[in-house]
């Protein structure tokens, strides 16, 4: 898979970056910057091009998600669940199944914070 996707916000003179082919699990430590997987109360910014699989049954709950490149649910996983305060696709794309390619499993995304915010 080979997409463009935007750098710096998506409005007029945007810069692009190929998707990387390769995909990097969520779960694994040794594929974020300081071979940490995010923990409760954590920032977390997926950079333009990068190309992850989110697979945690229940993820931590992240104060804030940013996501510029593709974060794409894990396809064969029973059930996913996604626990943050904020959530921005700013610059990229979340997928969870599509109708070519539907997600069979149990998929959440729980929002916590207040409504004005």
């Amino acid at each position: 898979m080979v997409a463009l996707r935007c750098v710096g916000p998506c409005l007029s003179n945007v810069e692009s970056v190929a998707v990387e082919t390769a995909t990097r699990l969520w779960s694994d430590p040794k594929q974020w910057p300081n071979e940490t997987v995010p923990k409760e109360g954590d920032n977390v910014i997926i950079p333009p091009g990068q190309n992850w699989v989110f697979d945690l049954p229940v993820s931590p709950m992240y104060r804030y998600i940013e996501i510029n490149g593709v974060v794409t649910f894990k396809q064969d996983a029973p059930s996913l669940h996604l626990r943050t305060n904020y959530l921005f696709v700013r610059a990229g794309q979340l997928h969870i199944g599509s109708k070519t390619d539907p997600f069979m499993g149990s998929a959440r995304i729980t929002l916590n914070g207040f409504r004005q915010d």
